[in-house]
Order: structure tokens, then sequence, then C-alpha cells
């Protein structure tokens, strides 16, 4: 309900929701970006299926789910194990990909801190992770999200590298450059 009331409020006020691929595309145009939220959520819990999906298909909205490959189906790891929050099975995310208003993004293969990489491992991160989740979804996968808010000077060179539009970030240098676009944190603890 709280995010239901966050969002509603932001169409009010006559923000457009659009997924972080089409935002970057615009960035890289250099076409305005006021007006613009792009809903983002980390992890891939399996919520994402069974509680957001319904949300945003109700309030015509779109996202961009940040997944780890390497932790689908286990239990989610920044979560006391009492609550039995887990994160999305294999099948989940692939209906969850089927989704016309739901883009997956890339998180590292299993939420590895990346703030000290070289850009060899960053690469070698960042390319394993896209290509396994281009293989489970069959769809592209085409932005990414540092897990941990972190990343060395090496990653917005590796993110392109490996392929991606752009990478996201929040606490840390951010901006409009493609490989290192500023994001809030907002949720229940923010």
């Amino acid at each position: 309900e709280v995010f239901r009331r966050q969002v509603l409020a932001l169409k009010r006020r006559g923000y457009r929701f659009e997924t972080v691929d089409a935002y970057a595309t615009r960035v890289g145009r250099q076409e305005s970006s006021s007006r613009s939220c792009v809903l983002t959520f980390d992890d891939g819990s399996s919520d994402a299926l069974s509680v957001l999906a319904p949300i945003l298909d109700e309030l015509e909205l779109c996202a961009t789910i940040y997944v780890c490959p390497g932790l689908l189906g286990q239990p989610y790891p920044y979560v006391e194990p009492e609550a039995r929050v887990r994160l999305l099975r294999e099948q989940e995310l692939v209906e969850l990909a089927r989704r016309p208003n739901i883009e997956i993004g890339g998180h590292t293969r299993l939420h590895v801190d990346l703030s000290n990489a070289t850009l060899e491992e960053a690469l070698d991160e960042m390319s394993a992770t896209r290509t396994d989740l281009e293989r489970l979804i069959d769809r592209p996968v085409t932005t990414f999200a540092y897990p941990f808010c972190a990343y060395s000077a090496a990653c917005p060179a590796a993110a392109e590298q490996a392929g991606y539009r752009a990478a996201v970030t929040c606490g840390m240098r951010g901006g409009s450059a493609l490989y290192e676009l500023s994001r809030e944190s907002i949720g229940p603890l923010d």
C-alpha cells in the first residue's frame, strides 16, 4: 500500500514512468528527462511476481528488476532466514520477463561487491551475468545495477564493454553518464 500511494502521488504530479533502457536511450540522445520516473528493484525477490507485477499492471506502470542469476531460488541473503523470503526461481523469472512492462537487468551473478574490481574482473562478472540472464529469459539484458551501489573506477568501462546500454547506482558518484546513472533508494527502511 505504501508503494501504491507513492507511485500514485508521482502520477498525479505528472511524472511519466519508463524502464531504465528507455531512459538511457533518451539520455544518450540528449533528450529531456524531466518528469521521468524509473522504478528499479534489486535482487529479484519472489514478491516481484506475486505482489509487484499485479500493482504495476493495475496502475499501468513499468519497472526494471535487477537479478542475480546465480542466486535464483535461494533464500534472500539480506533478510533474516526466519522471514522466509526467497529470490525468484528460474521459471518465475521467465514468467516475469514475459511481461511487456517489466525489464530484467543484471546485478552480478552472486551479488558480489565490485568496489575493488579490476577491469578484467568486472568485465568477466558483468558479461557472465548478462549471458546467464539472456539464456534464461530469451530476451536482451541491456542494463546493469552495481550491487551495494558500489563500484570501482573500472566498472563503467566494463559495463560498456560487456554490452550493457547503461548502468545505475545510488549513493556513489552517479550522474547522467550512461554507466553511472544516479538513482535514489526509497523503501520501507528509508
